[in-house]
């Protein structure tokens, strides 16, 4: 596989607005993430690492799974966000500030399950972090992972990149629209083969994102990219880009609401 490039995200857009928006409004993130956790089997007594655990909701939840004899840790390279998760107390949950490429907080071979929920796709560099998912798990280890499908386009992002190419964003609109990867199955099982998973499945999950209305939309984008959405952008140009992403999305409005399918990649490994 050809890797990817492009602009790498912006953590410093982050806000404690944004991360408490965030654990607010992460309803699809987490559900999908419950279905990732489902897979994966998780039993009493694991140890389990949630890379890119963002508010800790999911982690938390991983923490009823593994009781008081395992243990769940949530590491995510956002300030903000951890602070909101360490206020989810558990005895046996913890969460620390920490980089998905850089794990040598865990010593190699001590994880029963490392899985990473709708962050694959915000990463720099999959091979180091699939490498160090790798070292750290024991033998047996699982590995899950939930990534963007490039076969099955998000719509409200669709729409962003057409504005987006327009004259007034011209200038910006490729760094604003190369933050987040885009993979097929091939590509995500040749990652995980060059890293040493040999058994593994992925496979495309189906869900439903669904707002209210155009402005709760876009509060779950700008909050779940952590500012990126439109990030790199001008202030202004934020604002008229912002209004006009809403005016082609209320086009869509039904008197229930909007509602986006959002396809994931689901892939599930096991370390030989």
């Amino acid at each position: 596989m050809d890797k990817q490039t492009g602009i790498t995200a912006r953590l410093d857009l982050d806000t404690q607005q944004l991360a408490s928006q965030y654990d607010v409004l992460s309803d699809f993130q987490y559900e999908l993430g419950v279905f990732l956790i489902r897979m994966l089997d998780i039993s009493p007594s694991e140890r389990v690492l949630d890379i890119g655990a963002g508010t800790g909701r999911l982690t938390s939840h991983v923490a009823d799974f593994v009781g008081e004899e395992g243990w769940a840790i949530g590491i995510d390279p956002l300030k903000d966000r951890i602070d909101v998760a360490r206020k989810k107390i558990q005895p046996n949950l913890s969460f620390f500030v920490g980089d998905a490429h850089d794990l040598s907080r865990f010593d190699s071979g001590t994880l029963d399950v490392v899985f990473m929920n709708c962050v694959f796709h915000w990463l720099r560099d999959e091979t180091q972090v699939l490498s160090e998912c790798a070292r750290v798990l024991k033998p047996g280890g699982r590995l899950g992972i939930s990534a963007m499908s490039r076969n099955h386009p998000f719509r409200p992002y669709e729409i962003k990149k057409f504005v987006l190419s327009t004259d007034r964003y011209r200038d910006y609109s490729e760094s604003a629209n190369r933050v987040i990867k885009y993979f097929t199955e091939n590509e995500l099982g040749n990652l995980l083969d060059e890293s040493g998973f040999a058994r593994r499945t992925i496979s495309p999950h189906s869900g439903m994102v669904t707002c209210q209305d155009s402005q709760g939309l876009l509060d779950l984008l700008r909050a779940s990219s952590f500012g990126n959405f439109l990030g790199h952008l001008p202030e202004e140009l934020q604002v008229t880009a912002s209004y006009e992403i809403q005016e082609k999305l209320d086009r869509l409005r039904t008197g229930e609401g909007m509602s986006f399918e959002l396809v994931s990649l689901i892939a599930l490994a096991i370390k030989d």
